[in-house]
């Protein structure tokens, strides 16, 4: 099986000769000039199929003489139709709502629809039929070679904003025109209303700003391309420094990045490797209304199709819309719409054709036709607002009054009672999902208790996963004044065990335990509490030490001068913290004893007095042994303070007579 266009087919001939196919099957045969066809028939050919409806557009033609005295206009298929070849004619379509093939039947008189195939297609909730023809007296225009209605193509974009506010996506809506420069000057009008009109409904840019390298063959005019995954597997453009360039719509805005552009790549000679920077275009492919001629979208099909005809003056229709080209083209633009077909233009002119006159007549016995455009509200039928201008109709989004001004009341697909829509009614857009319901409902968490806990909460949330927040204040078992908080699967015990609070219990040393509550009170000699100790040997010494010291260990570290008394009568030279030295022999002050002579003894008081007198050398009959060695301890109190006293004579003394003694000492020797 080997398929081609009829173009192709004229250029490979010589294929086809050497192919010899038996059999050949035309698709869209009522559009192939004869000549044409002709070319792929050789004599080879024993079957020839011709699939196409000659009641529509017949071949272009550009040749008036052509066309007008040479038949070039009549297609073989319509040709022999004519000449009654017997033929099939389809009698059941699948495409739009029965109401909408029923326009058709003094065309096709004979066409049904297949009902199991429609059962799914449904006419446009917010307007009030599925087809209509808005009447409009304003006067066309003639600009250049072609004609335009600006009133029209007014009312046909903002017919083309209504839908797409109103939920169906921009690419389910296509616009026709009979003319060309309508079509562009609708093209113009939908490329500057609808990207702002998509933002305002919450639409979002998925593409981001790339900088690229790319064959220029890809460019096509104001500096746009279409980049499909297959240019990316073929190397035709790539990103830089590993950016991957999405499938999607660009406009070229430097080459190379940080240069303007100042003319169209396309224009220019076609180049590999070419460093661009790429700016994601302000509509995708999916995000476009359609908009074409009659004659461009023969065979082509939408869910909602408008029509804007264009001619609108005084007297009888002029144009090719009242020949018989004109009942060609008619035919194809009410037989695009599968749910909604919706005519702008002027009754009274177009129904100066008898073509035109039927197709109106019918539309009128079933009220389509008016000067007002009949929206109603998708949630309360009985409810409509009629436009009587394009600037009425109400292009309703989430900030936007919707067309009735009544609440939603439709429900949420929760399904729980009561629960329904709040808002002014809105378009079908908005959706009423359970993640959207604004009611609160009892919800059950992953609760780990029974009964499981219930909380009053949005009913859109989902928390079939989540861990219960239950909670509740209890009291510690060790002590009612502490508030422990309990969550859901949690015991008393294990909450005790982890409770932070300051153990209020009294060791028996009458410090708190100032442990945690949950952790094992201290015992007496673990208290850390600072405590102040007496010193046993001098009460006025104070020691800073904790609880758990004994007074014992305590008074050890005293680091304040001994205060006790030997047995000399001197005060001990060590610190109170340390032992005292023995009692006899030890003491390392001078003697403070005086010589029957007269003179104070010279040696230590821990060494034994002199028999002589080491300054007049007589006896001085005293015991050989220390100082104070010999007396008892209440004599040694009571001449404290003398020895005292005399301490300081000795020293005074002592001073002075260093030099004698040092020289009676040598002469002695």
């Amino acid at each position: 099986i080997v398929g081609m266009t009829i173009s192709g087919a004229c250029i490979h001939s010589a294929l086809l000769r050497k192919w010899r196919p038996d059999v050949v099957i035309v698709e869209e045969a009522a559009e192939v000039l004869e000549p044409q066809l002709l070319a792929v028939l050789g004599p080879w050919v024993r079957h020839i199929v011709l699939i196409g409806d000659h009641q529509q557009l017949p071949p272009q033609v550009n040749s008036y003489r052509l066309k007008q005295e040479h038949h070039f206009g009549t297609s073989m298929m319509e040709r022999l139709i004519m000449n009654r070849l017997p033929h099939a004619v389809l009698q059941r379509q699948s495409r739009m709502l029965p109401s909408l093939a029923r326009l058709l039947l003094p065309i096709y008189p004979l066409l049904g629809s297949n009902a199991a195939a429609l059962s799914k297609r449904e006419r446009p909730a917010c307007v009030r039929f599925e087809c209509f023809f808005w009447d409009c007296s304003a006067e066309e225009e003639l600009l250049e070679r072609s004609l335009v209605n600006r009133t029209e193509a007014d009312r046909a974009v903002q017919l083309a904003l209504f839908f797409v506010a109103q939920g169906y996506k921009p690419s389910q809506v296509t616009v026709l025109a009979a003319y060309q420069a309508q079509a562009s000057l609708v093209r113009q009008e939908l490329r500057t209303r609808l990207p702002e009109h998509l933002a305002k409904m919450g639409s979002k840019q998925e593409l981001e700003p790339v900088c690229a390298v790319l064959d220029t063959g890809l460019v096509g005019q104001r500096n746009e391309l279409q980049v499909s995954e297959l240019d990316s597997l073929r190397g035709r453009i790539k990103g830089v420094g590993g950016q991957p360039v999405l499938p999607g719509r660009y406009l070229v805005t430097e080459c190379p990045p940080g240069t303007k552009l100042t003319a169209e790549l396309f224009l220019q000679p076609r180049r590999r490797g070419v460093h661009v920077r790429l700016e994601p275009a302000a509509l995708q492919d999916d995000e476009q209304v359609a908009v074409h001629t009659i004659d461009r979208y023969q065979g082509d099909e939408n869910d909602i199709v408008i029509v804007s005809t264009v001619r609108s003056h005084e007297g009888a229709l002029r144009g090719f819309l009242g020949t018989d080209s004109g009942r060609n083209r008619m035919t194809v633009a009410q037989s695009r719409a599968r749910c909604g077909l919706y005519f702008v233009g002027n009754r009274r002119c177009l129904a100066t054709s008898s073509h035109w006159h039927v197709l109106l007549q019918m539309m009128e016995e079933k009220g389509w036709v008016g000067p007002a455009f009949p929206q109603v509200c998708p949630r309360h039928p009985l409810t409509s607002r009629a436009a009587a201008s394009a600037g009425e109709l109400c292009l309703s989004s989430p900030l936007e009054p919707s067309i009735c001004g009544s609440l939603c009341g439709a429900p949420f697909e929760c399904g729980l009672p009561g629960h329904v829509c709040t808002r002014p009614c809105h378009a079908e857009h908005i959706s009423h999902q359970r993640s959207g319901c604004t009611h609160r409902a009892e919800r059950r968490y992953a609760c780990r208790e029974s009964p499981p806990h219930l909380f009053s909460l949005p009913c859109r949330l989902d928390v079939a996963r989540l861990p219960c927040p239950f909670y509740e204040q209890i009291a510690c078992p060790r002590d009612e004044s502490h508030s422990l908080t309990r969550t859901c699967g949690q015991s008393a015990d294990d909450v005790a065990a982890t409770c932070a609070w300051l153990c209020s219990k009294v060791l028996p040393c009458g410090h708190a335990c100032g442990l945690k509550c949950s952790e094992p009170c201290r015992a007496r000699q673990d208290c850390p509490q600072q405590k102040t100790f007496v010193c046993p040997k001098d009460s006025r010494h104070k020691i800073d030490g904790v609880c758990r010291e004994s007074a014992e260990h305590a008074a050890s570290r005293c680091k304040r001068p001994c205060g006790m008394r030997l047995l000399c009568g001197h005060r001990c030279p060590n610190r109170c913290g340390e032992a005292c030295p023995p009692q006899q022999g030890t003491c390392k002050e001078w003697c403070s004893r005086r010589l029957p002579c007269g003179h104070r003894c010279r040696w230590r008081c821990g060494e034994q007095c002199p028999a002589v007198c080491q300054k007049c050398r007589a006896p001085s009959f005293l015991q050989p042994d220390s100082c104070l060695s010999a007396k008892p301890a209440d004599e040694v109190q009571r001449e404290g303070g003398a020895a005292e006293e005399a301490e300081g004579d000795a020293k005074e003394g002592r001073e002075l007579e260093d030099e004698e003694v040092t020289v009676e000492q040598a002469e002695e020797e």
